[in-house]
């Protein structure tokens, strides 16, 4: 078995596209900050910018992302591997969705 210390430089992290109901309102009520390395407000920025932006990658410095994606999660219509880069968590669009499921 080998073991490699340091940098792995083929790593890869998980993008997500989320689908969010036009009411959708975010609750971080019932998630403890206690053993995350963020708080609730920068949840909330990071989910702002999703919202104007249509995607967000996480900041190496702050837990917002994994939040962010905990609290998505049950949005999520796809997942994929990318690469050596960070992920992403990037907000699909209501009506082209709506056009490829024939609504």
């Amino acid at each position: 078995m080998k073991i490699r210390n340091g940098f792995v430089s083929n790593s890869s992290s998980s993008s997500f596209v989320i689908l969010l109901p036009e009411n959708f309102t975010l609750d971080l009520s019932e998630f403890d900050f206690k053993d995350s390395y963020t708080n609730e407000e920068e949840v909330r920025q990071m989910f702002n910018k999703l919202l104007h932006e249509n995607e967000v990658c996480p900041g190496y410095e702050s837990g917002a992302f994994g939040v962010l994606e905990q609290v998505l999660n049950d949005y999520t219509i796809a997942t994929f591997e990318t690469g050596p880069d960070a992920g992403q968590i990037v907000l699909a669009d209501q009506d082209k969705v709506k056009k490829i499921l024939g609504e």
